[in-house]
């Protein structure tokens, strides 16, 4: 447990380091359309998930000079933390003999294992997280257990407030039966962008996550910002297919059917989900953007996801001069050696 808790600290950290670099990243694109900023959480999704990634000379990890470890000829893995450095290694081989009085430690003075009980409150709190997020799905699944279907996966129920969508080998959309017939166009063209997006699948894993890192405030910023960005760059997809007309029908349908209170759970994709008041003031501003600030966006996403994405490359240094001692003192070895036997021999009388 304590191995997988140093790996999990090394991937939190590496994280950590990335989700910086996309929040100020942001900034810069504060201006043009959100999917190039939700574009960028795919990286910080890599990092937590993924303990291996490719080498390259370049990287944001150069700065911090971490340990590099090489898994393989092209990919390699970040340790701050070394692995197995909390875990508490067994004595190799019998003990020294020690006077009795030395042998016998009082039971106070015992050192407290602190590295196991870190470990282990890690472990509980994944579990918690895991156990609270099944227990809000199936807790949703009973309320739907009457819905009524419309069409192809479109579903109505009165025991819910919002529009959402559901599953994930074959997600369904759930409608309240209070949303307006003049409503439902926009609303499943959301829904539906996001099951076509992948949605669904990219907030269980970001919510699976979460629940690795827990412990790391980044983590939730880079959740509760990912959700922001994940549906404003939906409302803006949406805008585009049915018009720049529909901005105040939406923008009303998303204050009355905002939910009251945003989960933390990542199961549901729901429209009222998120900063109702940002969205709006998103849709607002939106315009298509000029083809320039596109090419420029789509560079800098490029550059940030590269940049983060990539280890840097394993240091040869340390290698190569242990490897040049070692031919040293082989050489002269050898050549004292071969000197030795060269010498003329002293003859004993």
């Amino acid at each position: 447990m304590e191995a997988l808790f140093s790996r999990i600290l090394n991937m939190s950290m590496t994280g950590s380091i990335v989700i910086l670099a996309v929040l100020i990243a942001r900034v810069f694109l504060r201006r043009f359309p959100k999917i190039y900023s939700y574009a960028l959480w795919a990286v910080v999704l890599f990092r937590l998930l993924c303990p291996v990634s490719l080498s390259a000379p370049v990287s944001a990890m150069n700065w911090l000079t971490p340990q590099v470890e090489e898994t393989s000829a092209v990919t390699s893995t970040l340790q701050y933390v070394p692995v197995g450095a909390l875990a508490v290694s067994e004595p190799q081989g019998p003990l020294p003999e020690t006077p009795q009085r030395e042998q016998t430690v009082p039971p106070e003075e015992n050192p407290i294992p602190w590295t196991a009980l870190a470990a282990a409150g890690w472990g509980a709190g994944v579990a918690v997280m895991l156990l609270r997020g099944l227990a809000q799905y199936l807790r949703l699944r009973r309320r739907l257990t009457e819905a009524v279907a419309v069409e192809d996966n479109v579903y109505l129920s009165d025991q819910i407030d919002t529009p959402f969508v559901l599953g994930v080998f074959r997600p369904r959309i759930y409608l309240p039966c209070r949303v307006l017939r003049e409503e439902r166009r926009f609303i499943l063209a959301h829904e539906r962008h996001h099951i076509r997006r992948g949605d669904h699948i990219v907030k269980l894993q970001a919510y699976f996550a979460l629940c690795l890192h827990w412990f790391n405030p980044l983590a939730w910023v880079a959740f509760v910002q990912a959700g922001k960005d994940m549906e404003m760059s939906c409302d803006e997809a949406v805008i585009r297919q049915l018009g720049l007309g529909i901005r105040a029908d939406y923008a009303s349908a998303l204050l009355r059917l905002a939910a009251n209170r945003q989960s933390i759970a990542g199961s549901p994709l729901a429209f009222g989900e998120g900063d109702t008041k940002g969205r709006i003031v998103n849709m607002a501003k939106w315009r298509k953007p000029r083809l320039w600030a596109s090419l420029i966006c789509l560079l800098v996403c490029v550059g940030v996801l590269v940049a983060c994405g990539v280890n840097p490359a394993p240091e040869e240094t340390a290698s190569t001069e242990t490897n040049i001692e070692a031919n040293t003192e082989t050489t002269g070895y050898v050549g004292g050696a071969l000197r030795n036997r060269g010498a003329p021999r002293r003859m004993c009388l």
